[in-house]
């Protein structure tokens, strides 16, 4: 899916970014995993699913983000 490869590369770019904050070069692997595997666009109401895979919060409802 195109728009959690982007959101997959920008994740890894802000971790290099902040590398010398975060003390890593990379995110462990099996959260990337998940990160790439997870259906995001199912967790979020319809009206911000073209938001799912921004790196950021999303609004879920409930005073609740992803």
């Amino acid at each position: 899916m195109q728009n959690q490869a982007r959101m997959i590369r920008d994740i890894e770019a802000n971790v290099l970014m902040t590398r010398h904050q975060l003390g890593k070069t990379a995110l462990d692997p099996r959260v990337m995993d998940a990160m790439r595997q997870v259906p995001r666009e199912e967790f979020v109401p319809p009206e911000s699913r073209g938001e799912a895979f921004h790196d950021g919060p999303v609004y879920i409802g409930y005073g609740q983000t992803i």
